[in-house]
């Protein structure tokens, strides 16, 4: 007799090309088809197609689309989804339910509780009191929530940075430490040096969000340019600020291309013949395209927050910066010294084969999801550490 597939549902409030709807999407790739049974619960992000979303799934998942699931807090629509959300678990009756980013994470928990799913997992991909967009009341009432449901299930954090948070909300329970993964095949490719004709390319990836502090790189751009007129500077993204940048870029003279969204495809493309990237944002989880960019053999300069610093390791694979004036002047650095570049380069793609596995990563999870749970160091882990 054939043995009873587990039945997985994913849950996510915003899902997208990248952050944590990728990694969504790769859970559901990565999982053995032949054990698992996939429920995906979603919304989009505005602006994007929930088509185009599930068309990075496989087909045997089953796509649940809760429209009233948003990024911001509004108790109303938040209401309704947790009602939505309650009854197709209730329906669907899973036996693990993972929740992913803030929202879901708040819903899904409360949901499962009321529908008594058996084991809950939650991974926040950076957590929403540490963003710093917002006032300290409203960070205040993220980490109140956040801690008020921690008692429901087990979190599990994608960065070593973040199973630190998680400890401290997670009511005396195991954390479980998930790194972002990296996909085996950028590891292979050719790492190109340039984009021809003697040009430097400076590229970032991101929405254009507080977030990910796009005008940072405007002002840089402004501030190389003049010294490096070789120098191409380009953002791979769209978002609510794309207006209110490109009119800033224009008033400081900041030769930045905007090539808005592109596919997953693309982007690697972009960044294969990058010279570096540039990584600006002010919170993150794990951040994959600097997971990315760091296979291909990029160096990044990099804010020194949380989540970037689990990824970039400072002067060896690039550089983890302070502020504006730290970023121009790490940038400047790399920008004059080709063999610096390409040192940190390979010291970038060795340590994503050595800490960012894929085949570890989806052993992980299908033994997290089995039952057989791989658990997070009683002690708070090193930077860059993993389960190996």
């Amino acid at each position: 007799m054939d043995q009873k597939k587990i039945r997985v549902c994913e849950i996510i409030e915003c899902g997208g090309n990248g952050g944590a709807g990728a990694v969504v999407a790769d859970i559901c790739q990565s999982l053995d088809l032949e054990r698992f049974e996939i429920i995906l619960i979603y919304n989009v992000r505005p602006g994007s197609r929930a088509e185009d979303y599930e068309n990075l799934f496989p087909a045997s998942v089953k796509k649940i689309r809760v429209l009233n699931f948003v990024r911001e807090i509004r108790p109303w629509a938040d209401g309704r989804a947790f009602f939505e959300v309650l009854r197709i678990l209730f329906r669907e009756k899973p036996d693990v339910l993972h929740c992913h980013s803030s929202k879901a994470g708040f819903i899904g928990r409360l949901a499962a509780f009321w529908a008594r799913s058996p084991r809950v997992y939650y991974s926040p991909h950076g957590y929403g009191f540490m963003r710093q967009d917002v006032s300290l009341f409203t960070r205040s009432l993220y980490w109140i929530l956040e801690w008020g449901v921690s008692w429901i299930g087990e979190i599990a954090a994608v960065s070593p940075s973040e199973a630190l948070a998680a400890k401290k909300l997670s009511w005396g329970k195991a954390v479980q430490l998930l790194n972002n993964p990296v996909q085996p095949e950028l590891l292979e490719m050719k790492n190109d040096s340039g984009v021809g004709d003697g040009a430097l390319e400076i590229l970032s990836v991101g929405r254009l969000t507080p977030q990910k502090n796009p005008e940072a790189f405007v002002r840089l751009a402004a501030a190389l340019a003049p010294e490096f007129p070789n120098a191409r500077f380009a953002w791979i993204g769209g978002g609510e600020l794309e207006d209110e940048l490109k009119r800033l870029a224009q008033q400081i003279s900041a030769p930045v291309e905007w090539l808005g969204w592109r596919s997953h495809e693309e982007v690697i493309s972009r960044l294969l013949v990058s010279s570096f990237m540039i990584q600006s944002s002010l919170w993150e989880g794990l951040p994959l395209t600097v997971l990315e960019a760091q296979a291909l053999g990029k160096p990044v300069v990099a804010m020194d927050i949380p989540g970037n610093n689990d990824v970039v390791e400072n002067e060896k694979t690039g550089f983890l910066v302070s502020g504006f004036s730290d970023l121009c002047q790490k940038a400047r650095v790399l920008l004059l010294d080709r063999n610096l570049r390409e040192r940190m380069g390979l010291a970038a793609r060795q340590r994503a084969r050595n800490h960012f596995s894929k085949a570890v990563w989806t052993a992980q999870l299908e033994s997290l999801y089995g039952n057989r749970i791989a658990l997070a160091p009683k002690n708070a882990p090193e930077k860059g550490s993993g389960i190996t």
